[in-house]
């Protein structure tokens, strides 16, 4: 589906000045009004001012001005307007279509929904250019393009089975995308194994032109019959998993640390006070994180779109010294109730649970193996001193019913491009023909056929006495 890239946003981003900012997160979190802590915060520009963008604990976002106190939770299509021309810089002109109040194709995930109404605008460019903003914060947040949506409907659409008039009822969605999965993967297994045991390694069929044969058909049915042989299994495992990425009944616990283990990391809840001072900012910065570590308040600056550091700092600047090793297994250990250290590691490369495809998560990490019931695993980033993944048992087993089994991510394949491309391309044209020959025979069954309109000669029988 069609994303604003994370770089891109960042690149068109007008650098932040420490002399524009004169208020702390602190006191920009208090123009709000909220009883609550913030559960993020990063500092920004908005409307061409410097200011703090608030995720709430309930979920909504609230922007509170860096440059004076002034918290705002709505924004009108002319305050955006000032957004979207530093976006797109200048020379390039568009016209306002109607805004969103209810979803589109584009906007139907819950990451554009939670911003409706969405203010969309069409440039006069070559690449049919469309871009969306935020009713509640005013950014930019998606952009789509003629390619990229036609990509989509080639790809994540039918895929996903993302049509809008489905997708708006998500719940209904997902549990229609499982159904359907389990339904495909019966009708495989099924396939699997009528094509076994209609198979004869013997040759045992007879073909009056072709002589003994391994399979009674001919046609679309041979077809069918020999790439079912060669792609049924892999059929069945790609439509199962399908259903697992959906998380069926709710059974994988996922990767991600739950609130209350990512407290033990961040030293339990969020201190305010220790925010009520004026961030130190470096030439050149665009966005700063802010983050409790350890009950220590820091920052991490962005300064470049390709900027993945995770380094962070003290509010004033001076470098910030994560907790140690044995302090942040202890950390784990703590994290669940009950539990003891058995193992630990440091990893300096990818390995089985823990990888990326796009080598963004950060190395080293520290793992550490706890005995609890869950068998729960975390990966800690010790540049850091925070949680990157928790696994338990479960979600150990969704890492190979549903990664595994649907993208093909097998250690010692994922790393290894263009090979793991070759194969993903060869097991999906297997598909293809698997799909085109079934469909061919469905159509050679229900396909009308002409009648014969001469008459037929009425044949009298021939009878003998005694019949």
């Amino acid at each position: 589906m069609p994303t604003l890239d994370a770089s891109d946003r960042l690149k068109r981003l007008p650098e932040l000045t420490a002399a524009s900012i004169t208020v702390s997160p602190t006191a920009a979190w208090q123009t709000t009004t909220e009883v609550e802590t913030w559960r993020q915060v990063v500092l920004t520009t908005i409307t061409d001012r410097p200011a703090y963008r608030f995720l709430t604990a309930k979920g909504d976002r609230i922007v509170s001005y860096a440059d004076r106190p002034q918290a705002q939770r709505s924004f009108t299509q002319a305050e955006a307007e000032t957004s979207l021309r530093t976006y797109l810089g200048n020379g390039k002109t568009f016209e306002w279509q109607p805004t969103l109040k209810a979803p589109d194709q584009w906007t139907v995930q819950r990451l554009y929904t939670d911003h409706l109404p969405l203010y969309h605008a069409a440039l006069n460019d070559p690449a049919s250019t469309e871009v969306y903003l935020s009713s509640r914060t005013g950014e930019v947040i998606l952009e789509t393009t003629r390619s990229s949506r036609l990509l989509a409907w080639a790809g994540a659409i039918p895929h996903w089975i993302y049509l809008r008039a489905i997708r708006v009822f998500a719940e209904e969605w997902r549990l229609g995308v499982i159904t359907i999965s389990f339904i495909g993967a019966f009708m495989s297994v099924l396939g699997i194994v009528v094509g076994i045991w209609r198979y004869s390694p013997s040759r045992k069929y007879r073909n009056r032109e072709l002589g003994p044969q391994p399979t009674p058909y001919s046609g679309a049915k041979k077809l069918h019959h020999y790439t079912g042989l060669a792609f049924g299994l892999l059929t069945f495992t790609f439509i199962l998993s399908g259903a697992f990425s959906l998380n069926p009944g709710r059974w994988s616990t996922g990767s991600a640390p739950s609130a209350a283990q990512a407290n033990i990391f961040t030293g339990g809840p969020l201190r305010l006070a220790a925010f009520d001072s004026l961030p130190v900012l470096p030439n050149g910065a665009r966005e700063v994180e802010f983050q409790q570590i350890a009950g220590t308040s820091v920052q991490r600056v962005i300064s470049a779109p390709s900027s993945t550091s995770s380094l962070w700092t003290t509010l004033a600047g001076q470098p910030f010294a994560p907790p140690s090793q044995p302090e942040l297994i202890a950390a784990a250990a703590r994290a669940v109730p009950g539990s003891t250290v058995q193992s630990t590691r440091l990893l300096t490369e990818y390995e089985t649970y823990y990888y990326d495809r796009k080598y963004r998560k950060p190395l080293p990490v520290l793992e550490v193996v706890l005995n609890d019931p869950a068998k729960t695993w975390f990966y800690v980033d010790p540049s850091s001193g925070l949680p990157v993944n928790r696994y338990e048992w479960s979600g150990r087993w969704e890492r190979w019913v549903y990664h595994g089994l649907h993208s093909l991510d097998f250690p010692g394949l994922w790393q290894i491009r263009p090979l793991w491309d070759i194969t993903v391309i060869l097991v999906s044209l297997g598909g293809i023909f698997l799909s085109w020959s079934g469909v061919q025979i469905g159509w050679e069954r229900i396909r009308p056929r002409r009648r014969l309109t001469s008459p037929r000669p009425v044949i009298s029988p021939v009878h003998q006495a005694g019949d």
